[in-house]
């Protein structure tokens, strides 16, 4: 699921204590072999010591321990393998990591490995299509017969809009996905051939839902996905390349399971099923299907470290902040202000207890501090049942959160969340 039990403030509420946005993907993994999903190091930089109550100064020792026995207190609680979190401020952050890499096996994870984003990916797919927008290409009042025109599409699609699709707006589920023959198909696809055997099997047909009620679905971002394929006669992977995360510095950024040497190694955090005994690393499958199916890249398989997810945090809060227009420090994608005005823009809704209420035109929720609108947090969860990723852009505190592990299930929701209040409240402090 994408988006936290969120406060006004965008702080986490524990799932029985506020409404659930109940957005659970049941897919892929209840089948054959893939039976384990259902679809859809301690080091850190510190700065200067804190100060005591009594004046003195709390050296970045003192700090540094405090941190990782708060994260590990967590990790523990919630039964977690590995649990990473990052905290970042305009030109300075800051991670940390506890736990392992796999259960049963000692090799530590590290703040520098590689953790799997699912659902967040939604975000920067969203902004790749502003950036397109913005150049002219696209537009999100865009028609999906007019972005696709050779597609055999319903006639009740023929209004159906970009924007529809960002925002789970266009009446578009995933009740295909209960079809376990083309589930298991879309294995042997690439990811742009799976985009667009979903596509041509979900257009052909009228949406499920009302057009204009929220029903998150991964088809619309595998739908969006292939409308950068075909607008730009580019695969959607190569354009989030080329125009957000080399432009932002972002080295690590793939699709897929984190990266491992073999079916064997441990070099990144192995993904685990959730179980009653605790987590169970995936072993019984090669490391490549260790996720959905490639179609689903551009709706939530992207993977990165946490310092280079930052760098995408950070492009948001400073374009949140209006300090990003024509800045290429803060702003190398260039986008202006208007691109993210509408990224940051919730779809309209009066109705505070829809489940999409605040949900953006740009794949984040969206939680005013005041009736006024500013400032406001962006926050967003994302998980393929084996890992589990959540993230808080606070433009009040000026600062960005994330808390990142390598399991799924409703502990590792409640886990990342409070990882990420505890940074927020300064119980847990990086920077």
């Amino acid at each position: 699921m994408e988006g936290k039990n969120l406060n006004a403030d965008g702080s986490y509420v524990p799932k029985n204590e506020a409404r659930t946005c109940g957005l659970k993907r049941k897919y892929f993994w209840t089948i054959v072999i893939f039976l384990l999903l259902i679809a859809v190091g301690l080091g850190v930089g510190l700065g200067v010591g804190l100060t005591r109550n009594n004046g003195e100064k709390e050296s970045s020792t003192d700090v540094s321990n405090k941190n990782v026995s708060a994260l590990e207190t967590i990790r523990t609680k919630y039964h977690l393998p590995a649990l990473a979190i990052g905290q970042g401020k305009p030109g300075t952050f800051a991670s940390l990591a506890v736990g392992v890499r796999k259960q049963g096996d000692p090799t530590p994870a590290l703040d520098t490995d590689i953790y799997h984003l699912g659902s967040n990916t939604k975000a920067m797919v969203a902004t790749l299509l502003a950036i397109l927008i913005q150049d002219g290409q696209l537009s999100w009042s865009a028609t999906l017969p007019e972005v696709l025109p050779t597609f055999n599409i319903s006639d009740a699609h023929r209004r159906t809009t970009l924007e529809m699709l960002t925002s789970h707006r266009s009446g578009i589920t995933d009740d295909f996905f209960q079809d376990q023959t083309f589930v298991l198909s879309l294995f042997n696809l690439s990811a742009l051939e799976g985009r667009w055997a979903v596509s041509n099997l979900s257009l052909a047909r009228p949406p499920s839902q009302e057009q204009g009620s929220f029903n998150y679905a991964n088809t619309n971002y595998i739908l969006a996905g292939l409308v950068i394929d075909v607008s730009t006669n580019s695969s959607a992977e190569e354009m989030l390349q080329r125009r957000v995360f080399s432009p932002l510095g972002i080295t690590t950024a793939g699709f897929g399971p984190s990266p491992e040497q073999s079916d064997t190694s441990v070099d990144n955090p192995w993904p685990h099923t959730a179980s009653s005994s605790g987590p169970e690393p995936l072993s019984q499958v090669p490391n490549k299907d260790r996720d959905n199916a490639p179609a689903l890249n551009t709706a939530g398989r992207c993977h990165m470290t946490p310092g280079d997810y930052n760098r995408f945090l950070q492009l948001h809060l400073a374009g949140a902040d209006g300090r990003s227009s024509a800045n290429t420090t803060t702003n190398p994608l260039i986008l202006d202000a208007a691109s993210f005005a509408k990224l940051h823009e919730p779809f309209p809704d009066d109705d505070t207890s829809s489940p999409g209420y605040g949900y953006t035109y740009g794949g984040w929720i969206r939680r005013n501090y005041t009736a006024q609108g500013t400032p406001f947090t962006l926050a967003h969860d994302g998980s393929n049942t084996l890992n589990y990723a959540h993230v808080v852009v606070d433009t009040g505190a000026d600062e960005a959160f994330m808390a990142l592990t390598n399991v799924g299930g409703d502990e590792a929701l409640t886990g990342t969340g409070e990882a990420v209040e505890e940074m927020r409240g300064g119980t847990i402090k990086l920077v």
